[in-house]
């Protein structure tokens, strides 16, 4: 959940480095996969399936609680890039860009009290989603075969789902800041410490 504007490639050379890259491990990854196939293969491929309604999700979390609190909600942007959809969900502006990277929801409170805990608890919310999803698909399979090799499409897709869930919640949850054209931006989990330790954070 954060808080800039995220900038697309600012030339063609780097747009073109973008789509080569992307490409390149793309069409690696399919001939991996074509190669003697297997049902376990199709893992990779639900992997990078599901990181996008996975982003969708975690995004909403952060919304949902802020709506929960009752805190002003500005946007929800899912990517980054050039914008390619706009819409009105509920009062809050939401974009979809380019690339379904990353994306953050810009809110601001409307109350005082325990503003930093509930700060902290938005933050939380994305990755919390998350965490959530992967103990549902633990309590469908069993959470013993979370991470046991299966050949059965279904307990694969719910495996793969799991995987990139819980990737993402930990990628999440690492406390780091960046810049990006002079602003700067958190990590959900640098933003849960910030809240916590050093006072509320804006969006």
């Amino acid at each position: 959940m954060l808080d800039h504007d995220n900038k697309s490639p600012e030339s063609g050379s780097e747009k073109l480095i973008v789509l080569l890259i992307s490409s390149a491990f793309l069409i690696l990854m399919g001939l991996e996969i074509a190669s003697n196939f297997t049902p376990r293969k199709a893992g990779g491929i639900l992997f990078i399936f599901f990181w996008f309604p996975l982003l969708v999700l975690h995004e909403f979390g952060h919304a949902i609680v802020a709506k929960f609190f009752g805190w002003k909600l500005h946007e929800i942007v899912i990517g980054f890039g050039k914008l390619r959809k706009e819409f009105n969900l509920m009062g809050t502006q939401l974009k979809i860009k380019t690339i379904p990277l990353e994306g953050f929801v810009r809110c601001e409170p409307v109350d005082v009290p325990y503003s930093n805990w509930k700060h902290a608890l938005i933050f939380f919310a994305g990755p919390g989603i998350e965490l959530l999803l992967v103990a549902l698909i633990g309590l469908i399979i069993g959470y013993d075969n979370l991470f046991k090799f299966s050949d059965n499409y279904t307990t694969i897709a719910l495996q793969s789902c799991a995987y990139a869930a819980l990737m993402g919640a930990i990628i999440n949850l690492i406390p780091f800041s960046s810049e990006h054209d002079g602003k700067s931006s958190m990590s959900d989990g640098a933003g849960i410490l910030a809240c916590l330790f050093a006072g509320t954070t804006k969006k």
